[in-house]
């Protein structure tokens, strides 16, 4: 018998990809980039949760998400996990955002300890496609614990898979000791394609190959769009620059008039005699300027 409790005292994040070596019985197809061979069983499984995304994440919650307040976005991922783990039958609880890079290293994205809760670095609410990935693999750990304690009720799990998660389970390999072999666990491997699985079907079914906000409709349209960025940013440019020059010149004036007269005693000229057409070494103890431009020298007759 393994100690659930104390296998699940680990933690298992969210990093990168791996080749899984589970078992093969009632396999249909290969439907990943992983390799992983799915039952009909676990295709439906896969089928099920992408719905249930799709019924939470509508389009208008896709192309709002970038505006709605993180309590707006838990809500919603909460609404998700609930739902998809009330298909999948097994026993979810909230989804929990906080620093987890900053207590457990950077890299780490997601967790889950055995609970039912579902841990998420708080970096990933900003982007929902990782924000569902990372829930979606984090809830199929708690389905693995779940068919380990209860291997009947969860048919198109072989015995030979079941068995190499309760090996994994109460050997776990955590990334900061060895991440090689980290990465190759059949128990990560198995919950990055199930995630992996489930973000792809909910993607085909948007009719898009990622999650974006507002996306140009054709590549004539992006470079359109691009063109008329470049353009706006140009005028705005060119606006900025003719008003600084406008005020640099005006204020040079004012200087150059403030030399005339009976102001020129406050001013210390130092003239080079070697000094060619547009140039000066002129300097001004009032401290309104180092070096008048040219034609300010103009306006107060230095050599130009």
């Amino acid at each position: 018998m393994f100690d659930l409790g104390s296998i699940f005292g680990n933690i298992f994040p969210l990093i990168g990809l791996a080749k899984y070596f589970g078992g093969k019985d009632d396999v249909t197809e290969i439907h990943n980039d992983e390799g992983i061979e799915y039952s009909k069983e676990e295709l439906e499984r896969v089928s099920d949760v992408s719905d249930v995304m799709g019924e939470v994440f509508t389009d208008d919650i896709i192309s709002n998400w970038e505006n709605l307040s993180d309590d707006e976005r838990i809500g919603y991922i909460n609404e998700y996990l609930d739902k998809a783990g009330e298909t999948l039958g097994i026993e979810v609880g909230d989804v929990i955002i906080e620093d987890l890079q900053a207590k457990y290293g950077e890299g780490t994205m997601g967790m889950n300890n055995g609970d039912g809760n579902v841990y998420i670095d708080i970096t990933r609410l900003d982007d929902l496609e990782d924000l569902l990935t990372t829930t979606t693999h984090e809830m199929r750990h708690q389905f693995q614990k779940e068919v380990m304690e209860n291997p009947d009720a969860f048919p198109g799990i072989s015995d030979e898979t079941i068995e190499q998660w309760e090996y994994e389970y109460s050997n776990y390999i955590k990334p900061g000791y060895d991440y090689e072999g980290y990465y190759n666990q059949a128990i990560e491997a198995d919950a990055r394609a199930f995630a992996d699985e489930v973000v792809s079907d909910f993607l085909i079914d948007k009719g898009v190959e990622e999650l974006s906000v507002e996306a140009p409709d054709s590549p004539e349209a992006f470079e359109a769009e691009m063109e008329t960025d470049a353009d706006e940013a140009m005028a705005l440019s060119d606006e900025v620059a003719d008003a600084s020059f406008e005020a640099d010149s005006e204020t040079n004036l004012e200087q150059a008039e403030n030399l005339d007269g009976s102001n020129n005693s406050d001013v210390g000229v130092s003239v080079d005699d070697g000094l060619n057409k547009g140039e000066t070494t002129e300097t001004f103890s009032n401290g309104a300027c180092d070096k008048l431009c040219l034609k300010c020298k103009v306006e107060v007759g230095f050599r130009t």
